[in-house]
């Protein structure tokens, strides 16, 4: 529910980096959520313009929005409802041609948030071990590295770890690390941004014919 947002109508286009095709590509009308750095939506777009990243290469994106109104600013979230698009805004850069001024706003994506923090081990310690049932585990480490007021963990596995130990390296990206712990039981992180809350699933990995389902 995004009661009291105002959308403005447009035409969204979207490039997945990781795409074969350079060229942005127009997709259909979609909605995308504004919101402050509490989380609390303030509006949608949808003449948008992103380049947008996320896997173990890059997890990053570039957005510009023909009319933002409110206008985003550093330390907003944004994302599109029921998809794993979506990140906090870092940064603006604008650029002038012909005497017109455009904007441009550079973020994480929510793995480039996970991949911005570090798991380390308690101190006076040589690893971090964990033990329990997955999304207990996962949801000690995401308020570990205090994302908990930003990422839900919104998961019923019954998977369970026993004296898992974070190591090799010791000190890990927190995308790394939870990527590294799922695998070891056969699951995978799933991102999906609903009813403004942006949560953590974990899902089993699937095999389809030779190749297999990853969160990359």
């Amino acid at each position: 529910d995004t009661g009291g947002i105002q959308s403005f109508g447009g035409l969204s286009q979207l490039r997945h980096r990781s795409d074969p095709l350079p060229a942005v590509r127009r997709c259909a009308v979609v909605d995308i959520i504004l919101a402050d750095a509490k989380l609390t939506p303030r509006g949608s777009v949808s003449d948008v313009t992103l380049d947008w990243a996320s896997g173990t290469d890059e997890n990053d994106f570039e957005m510009t929005i023909a009319d933002p109104t409110p206008a985003p600013v550093r330390g907003w979230w944004w994302w599109i409802d029921d998809t794993e698009i979506g990140g906090r805004i870092d940064d603006m850069r604008t650029t002038v041609t012909s005497g017109a001024s455009e904007v441009t706003w550079l973020g994480r994506t929510w793995t480039g948030l996970l991949a911005s923090k570090i798991i380390r081990p308690d101190s006076g310690q040589d690893y971090l071990t964990v033990s329990g049932r997955l999304p207990n585990v996962v949801k000690s480490l995401v308020r570990r590295i205090g994302l908990d007021s930003v990422l839900t963990v919104d998961s019923d596995d019954q998977s369970t770890v026993t004296n898992w130990v974070f190591k090799d390296p010791r000190y890990v990206d927190a995308y790394t690390g939870l990527r590294n712990l799922l695998a070891s039981c056969g699951r995978r992180l799933d991102i999906n941004a609903r009813n403004n809350r942006i949560l953590l699933g974990i899902t089993p990995v699937e095999t389809i014919g030779n190749t297999v389902d990853s969160d990359l």
